[in-house]
């Protein structure tokens, strides 16, 4: 099958997840880790002023944006995830969500810290 994908039918899959091994997490470059999406608590910016830029003053938004994905930038959390070896590789300003890679062991640990909502892997989109 092309692109390595399992068939709907294959080992792993069952009648609740008809998905099955095809929702795997993303495998990370780095040897072990794995990339997973963790979202921030009280982070989900109001996008009003976002659809406003869009179409009122269009030059203005990639400033904003910028803006908007630096505010994600959080020492405290960040601090904390290197401390569980978790490295962050985008921010998703409009969902307040970070892809963090990281040993699959220590999602518990991501998911106790001050500040994270929720932990769950980073999946192919389908």
């Amino acid at each position: 099958m092309a692109l390595g994908l399992a068939p709907l039918g294959a080992a792993g899959a069952c009648a609740d997840d008809p998905l099955g091994d095809l929702r795997a997490p993303v495998a990370a470059r780095s040897g072990g880790r794995q990339r997973f999406v963790v979202t921030l608590a009280a982070a989900t910016p109001d996008l009003g002023d976002y659809r406003k830029l869009l179409k009122e003053d269009p030059a203005a938004v990639a400033g904003y944006v910028e803006q908007k994905r630096a505010a994600l930038t959080r020492p405290d959390v960040e601090a904390a995830l290197a401390g569980v070896n978790a490295r962050v590789v985008e921010r998703w300003w409009m969902s307040g969500q970070l892809t963090v890679e990281l040993p699959p062991e220590q999602v518990s640990a991501v998911r106790a810290l001050p500040g994270i909502a929720a932990v769950v892997p980073d999946v192919p989109l389908q």
